[in-house]
């Protein structure tokens, strides 16, 4: 069994820590949108309330009303699509409101065509100087810098986008600069032309951002279904040694004994599977991204590690317990 532990506590560990990427990485995109915006940033939630019926004829140029409203308050945004749409952060931004994105005053505006902000180290980046289409942009897409991303950038965010006029708006967190007052009371109007609903203006709860996020659901399917076939691949093998159990009780042995025997024989290998898998999936997702590790993962990884070998050790011993147990049955 120490073998067949080692290798399939492996797989499982590097699931587990694919899962604590898929952690930190919904973590970033949750916060990466309000950073940089303002010290009074407010995020909105915007939610997709219908499938287009509610939706009336200006709805298709609802990005332009919205930039008319913001400019006429004197307000920046910063839209996180969250999967929808293309994996760019849209900016609309009259004024050089925003930081970081200050040296673009007056540029930030929707015209015919959208125009990017490419992040550096992109993908689409590098596509961009070999001459190559960016298929990861907007249609139409007219690339006027590039510029160094203010967070951690996990290596889907492709840059900044100004949408055209005419792109219709999108569901996603919309973080605006200020929430002057008035602001609202015209903002809910618009989102509702478009079939869009203002969710909330309280910060989303960490486990709504996770449940909401397509990564880290997949990261935890794969996790639950590994732990699942671990589970049943040391219940048929430990099954295969019905005979070998049965003479050794035979010999002399009891259950209790054979189990806890079998059990720290495959202590070491757990182990060591574990930890080498949460080393592998490291080396191998940090050498995917091309970034630094980004902050939070150490601790993370540590946490899903240590939980992946305790939950492969109560595994281990319970699936050892009952086939002992089980193959002993009648040998009285």
């Amino acid at each position: 069994m120490g073998r067949k532990a080692l290798v399939s506590s492996l797989l499982v560990s590097v699931l587990a820590s694919f899962m604590a990427w898929a952690v930190i990485w919904t973590l970033q995109d949750s916060a990466e949108t309000v950073r940089g915006v303002g010290d009074e940033a407010v995020a909105l939630s915007i939610l997709n309330v219908g499938t287009g019926e509610r939706a009336d004829a200006t709805s298709n140029g609802s990005v332009g009303r919205l930039a008319d409203l913001l400019s006429r308050y004197g307000v920046a945004a910063i839209i996180n699509g969250r999967g929808d749409g293309h994996p760019v952060l849209w900016a609309l931004d009259s004024e050089g409101i925003i930081p970081w994105l200050s040296q673009y005053a007056g540029r930030l505006v929707p015209s015919d065509r959208p125009q990017v902000i490419l992040f550096k180290g992109s993908y689409s980046e590098g596509r961009w100087e070999a001459g190559l289409p960016l298929t990861l942009l907007p249609e139409g897409s007219s690339v006027i810098d590039t510029i160094n991303p203010t967070h951690d950038n996990n290596g889907t965010l492709q840059g900044v986008c100004v949408p055209s006029r005419q792109s219709r708006l999108i569901p996603g967190t919309y973080v605006l600069s200020s929430m002057p007052k008035g602001l609202l009371d015209e903002l809910r109007p618009l989102l509702l032309s478009t079939d869009l609903e203002l969710g909330g203006l309280e910060e989303r709860p960490l486990w709504l951002d996770l449940v909401s996020s397509p990564m880290f659901v997949i990261a935890s399917f794969l996790l639950v279904f590994g732990l699942m076939s671990t589970g049943v691949f040391w219940r048929v093998s430990a099954t295969g040694r019905r005979d070998d159990i049965r003479l050794v009780y035979l010999a002399g042995g009891t259950a209790r004994t054979m189990v806890r025997s079998n059990f720290v024989g495959c202590v070491a290998p757990i182990l060591v599977g574990v930890l080498g898998g949460a080393a592998a999936s490291a080396v191998l997702t940090g050498a995917v991204s091309q970034a630094p590790p980004p902050e939070g993962l150490l601790e993370c990884l540590c946490l899903t590690t240590g939980l992946s070998a305790l939950v492969l050790l109560v595994l281990m011993y319970l699936v050892l317990r009952w086939a002992i147990v089980s193959a002993l049955r009648g040998c009285d």
